[in-house]
């Protein structure tokens, strides 16, 4: 049997929303853990020598052992709450702006309910071959507002 490529799931607005209060607690986990990253890169160098640490291209001298190692479980730590995401559905489409999209549905066609760190509840869309800079306001009736395009 050969490996079938799961559908992603389908958002309600509503369903989507439900998971902001979720979403603000795992980007909050976030932005703390990258101020500690940037702290940490700034102690072994900057954040060149602290991907090259990252990606053993370079080994951290014993001086750097135990940051490298804080690095590093930081690193693990930011990747769980990306995981953790996916796992309710969303896809993380900047960590630095605290972006999140879920597929959800406008006048029949699949789009991106998109969600930004901060907002109370997802009150925009994109379709699915555009990004943040051209989403649209949701209209409370489930239709497309073409001509309110926000940049």
């Amino acid at each position: 049997m050969g490996d079938r490529e799961q559908q992603p799931r389908v958002f309600s607005l509503e369903e989507a929303n439900g998971l902001v209060p979720r979403l603000t607690t795992e980007l909050s986990r976030l932005a703390k853990l990258r101020e500690a990253v940037a702290d940490v890169a700034r102690a072994l160098g900057g954040p060149d020598d602290a991907v090259e640490i990252l990606e053993e291209r370079r080994v951290a001298t014993p001086a750097e052992a135990a940051q490298a190692e804080r690095l590093r479980s930081m690193a693990d730590e930011i990747a769980a709450v990306v995981s953790r995401i996916h796992d309710l559905g969303g896809l993380v489409k900047d960590l630095e702006l605290g972006l999140v999209d879920f597929y959800g549905e406008v006048d029949g066609e699949t789009v991106f309910w998109c969600w930004q760190y901060g907002e109370a509840e997802i009150g925009y869309w994109h379709t699915l071959d555009e990004g943040f800079a051209n989403r649209r306001p949701v209209d409370p009736d489930g239709r497309r507002e073409e001509a309110r395009l926000l940049n």
